[in-house]
């Protein structure tokens, strides 16, 4: 039961205090009863003044902030990513405060277990002295540090910052980062890096990283060998400073094409500067890199030296260039020597009939005219005949000792009526040159060819044309630069010069210009020049030609200038009364020729046997034992005249021979070499075989 008169409201339920005051209940232990086991109390009850009030909810706010504090800092503690931690410093030793619970993943014990212990008793005995070395350091430094650590096969890095306490011992606090990954990646870089490093370095080739201005940026030490200049020098240079003018638009449009997306990859020949001043060329593959964002950034250009691959190739193209000429020339020529043979036996026959018909016609006669101009066009055609032999390089030249300077005063009149009046001829004729051994009509024609040339070139324009000679020791390589060198020994020649100041010539024009039948005038037959060449060439000789359009034409011509060798006697043939006896075997494979041959001896009193061939020629010879001579043309089809003759001398017959051509008399003798061996050149008149055969007979 309760105390007698005990009201316990007041504990049950309290009013709103008046004033609006807020209660605190202060409880004073006042007096105990024990009644029937129940302890009773007596309570009193004070108001508190409003300042009291005051701090008491400031320190329950200040308690609030705390707890959540501590609430947020064990949540940042539990779920942070980074290894977070504060030690204590006690005297040499390192104590663990705190731990975030991420630090099992790392020693594979709860971060509960590890407070509390020291660095000897979490880590490996080197670790751990190293871990409390930098601790103590960290304290007595006052400055925050960075280390990097290893621990089971992982890489960590961690920052370290003293703590002080006003009467406590120092704290450290720190974060450690897992940069395994980033650790691997730094050395798969740098692998990768120094493996390009010595690809770049060892290349072979020459290699440079250029960025997108065209700075050169870092080159290998072959580009420096490559360009002479040393890496320092070509790392302070562009990409123009080192092109050869010419194909810096090449560079140029490169770098805009990698700049602009055209492309990544580039390769192109290329001609580079050596510091020396040499050209040098290359063989270029350009690649771009591209930066992580997916941005041109730089190019790198891998340089080839190829400048002895195109040298020899060049010369190989030019060596094939001076064969196909070489080939084209001889096939021209053995064209030109095969059209003048069938020429020349044509030009027999109309020569031959006309020269008998004149000798039977009175002078009186009417068609006596007609035959002549027969004979007159016929001489023409002769003329054209000897320029393709001529061009086949086996004329019949007639060698004599010539001062050039006299034979080109001699033709000085003729050549200035025979060019425009608009054109000044100059001769510049140094005295006491010496002879060269030469066909005087042969060279007049080369002079006439050369001259009426420069005439056209200089057209109805006021223009000079010169002609100079000179001598000149030759060697090797002046000769190369000639046509027709191949064959030509070094020495002195005699040279001759025709300058004109007319259009010119651009290259196409001047790689065609000794081609049979090419020519540039709306009419004319093309053969001049090719005849040029073709004596030329006949004179043991060469020819060179220097030309620019509006600049004027050079044309050089050498001829071996003249030693001891004696010339050959100039024949002069003269139709007579004198007769020959006997029977002559006339062999050609032309019937025309077999049949004025056959009337012009009957004519000179010889009997006359024919023969179609070589074949032919032997069964008639062997079944006839008093043929004094034989005039055996030198072509014909199944045996030509040389096999016949060989065969003759093989049966042990001393039979006197004529050998009849369209070439040249000292080729004759020189390919039979035989004494004694009589020689006709097609067309030939009555006059000229009346002469041959009196010689020999």
């Amino acid at each position: 039961m309760l105390p007698k008169g005990f009201d316990p409201s007041p504990i049950i339920y309290s009013p709103k205090p008046p004033h609006d005051y807020r209660l605190l209940i202060y409880i004073s232990l006042l007096s105990t009863a024990v009644i029937g086991g129940l302890i009773w109390l007596t309570l009193t009850f004070r108001r508190l003044n409003s300042r009291l009030v005051a701090q008491i909810e400031e320190k329950q706010q200040i308690e609030e902030e705390l707890r959540k504090s501590q609430e947020l800092f064990s949540l940042l503690m539990k779920h942070t990513p980074v290894y977070t931690f504060i030690k204590e410093i006690e005297g040499e030793q390192c104590r663990v405060v705190l731990l975030s619970d991420n630090f099992f993943d790392m020693v594979g014990r709860p971060a509960a277990e590890l407070r509390g212990r020291t660095m000897d008793e979490l880590f490996p005995e080197g670790m751990a002295r190293k871990m409390t070395l930098d601790d103590l350091d960290v304290i007595r430094s006052g400055k925050a540090v960075e280390v990097e650590e290893e621990l089971g096969g992982r890489s960590y890095t961690t920052i370290k910052f003293p703590i002080k306490r006003e009467g406590a011992s120092p704290l450290i606090a720190g974060f450690t980062i897992d940069i395994t990954a980033r650790k691997q990646s730094e050395a798969l870089l740098h692998e990768s890096n120094e493996r390009f490093r010595l690809a770049f370095e060892n290349s072979n080739a020459g290699m440079c990283l250029v960025d997108l201005k065209g700075n050169l940026l870092k080159v290998n030490r072959q580009m420096s060998e490559l360009l002479g200049y040393s890496t320092a020098e070509l790392e302070q240079m562009t990409v123009n400073d080192i092109t050869e003018p010419n194909y810096r638009q090449l560079s140029t449009t490169t770098i805009s094409q990698f700049t602009h997306g055209s492309g990544d990859h580039f390769e192109f020949e290329k001609k580079y500067l050596h510091k020396d001043g040499r050209i040098i060329t290359g063989l270029v593959s350009s690649s771009l890199v591209r930066d992580a964002a997916g941005e041109p950034c730089y190019f790198i250009a891998h340089v080839v030296d190829v400048t002895k691959q195109k040298e020899a190739e060049e010369n190989r193209l030019e060596l094939e260039r001076q064969l196909l000429h070489a080939q084209k020339l001889e096939s021209l020529g053995i064209l030109a020597g095969g059209i003048a043979h069938d020429f020349n036996n044509l030009l027999t026959a109309i020569i031959g009939n006309a020269e008998l018909a004149l000798m039977k016609l009175s002078p009186d006669s009417p068609v006596v005219s007609s035959v002549q101009q027969i004979e007159k066009a016929a001489e023409r055609a002769t003329d054209l005949a000897r320029q393709m032999l001529a061009y086949s390089g086996k004329g019949r030249f007639i060698i004599e000792k010539l001062d050039l300077n006299h034979l080109l005063k001699d033709m000085l009149h003729i050549l200035e009526v025979s060019i425009s009046k608009k054109n000044e001829l100059h001769l510049d004729l140094p005295p006491n040159l010496p002879h060269v051994e030469a066909d005087a009509t042969q060279l007049r024609q080369i002079i006439m060819n050369l001259v009426i040339n420069a005439s056209e070139a200089i057209g109805d324009n006021q223009g000079i044309i010169t002609i100079s000679t000179g001598c000149q020791m030759c060697d090797r390589a002046y000769l190369d630069n000639f046509w027709l060198h191949e064959n030509l020994a070094e020495g002195p020649y005699l040279c001759m010069e025709v300058t004109d100041t007319g259009c010119g010539m651009d290259g196409e024009t001047l790689s065609r210009i000794f081609d049979p039948f090419f020519t540039t005038k709306f009419t004319g037959r093309g053969l001049g020049m090719s005849a040029v060449m073709g004596i030329v060439r006949g004179h043991k000789g060469a020819i060179k030609v220097e030309s620019e359009p509006e600049k004027g034409t050079i044309f050089k011509v050498l001829l071996p200038a003249c030693d001891s060798t004696v010339a050959l006697p100039v024949r002069e043939k003269q139709y007579d009364d004198w007769c020959g006896k006997g029977t002559v075997l006339l062999v050609d494979d032309e019937e025309q020729v077999r049949e004025i041959g056959t009337i012009m001896l009957e004519q000179l009193g010889l009997n006359v046997i024919t023969a179609g061939d070589g074949r032919e020629a032997l069964e008639k010879f062997t079944s006839n034992d008093n043929i004094a001579v034989i005039i055996l043309d030198l072509t014909m089809p199944k045996m030509d005249g040389e096999q016949c003759f060989r065969e003759l001398r093989k049966l042990g017959s001393n039979v006197k021979i004529i050998m009849s051509s369209g070439y040249s008399e000292q080729e004759i003798i020189s390919r039979f070499n035989e004494s004694g061996l009589g020689f006709i050149q097609k067309p030939y008149r009555i006059s000229d075989l009346q002469a041959a055969l009196k010689e020999l007979l």
